[in-house]
Parts: C-alpha cells; structure tokens; sequence
C-alpha cells in the first residue's frame, strides 16, 4: 500500500512538471511568434515606406 501510495505520487508529480513545460513550451513559442511577427510588420513598413517614396533612398 504504502509503495502505490509512493509510487501514485511520483506519477502525479510527472504529470505535473509536464504539464508546467507544456504550458512554459507554449509561453515562449508565443513570445518567439510576436518576435518574428514584430520583425516582418516593420520591415514591410520600410518596404512600403521605399516604394511610395523612391527618391527618398533608404
């Protein structure tokens, strides 16, 4: 009795840790697409920015 209660234990812990590095997983994969998405909306502001304005040569 005393080793399933040990042995339960251990299982819930497992589920546990796993589930925090899912969520921590999934935490830093959204930061990761703001980042990207960030990058890719400023750059498409100075491509625009270039082809309304041509003379002004960035």
């Amino acid at each position: 009795m005393k080793f399933n209660k040990w042995s339960l234990d251990i299982f819930k812990g497992m589920i546990y840790t796993r589930k925090k590095r899912e969520k921590d997983y999934l935490k830093k994969g959204f930061e990761v697409q703001k980042k990207v998405f960030n990058i890719v909306e400023s750059s498409k502001d100075i491509i625009y920015c270039y082809e309304s304005n041509p003379s002004s040569g960035i």
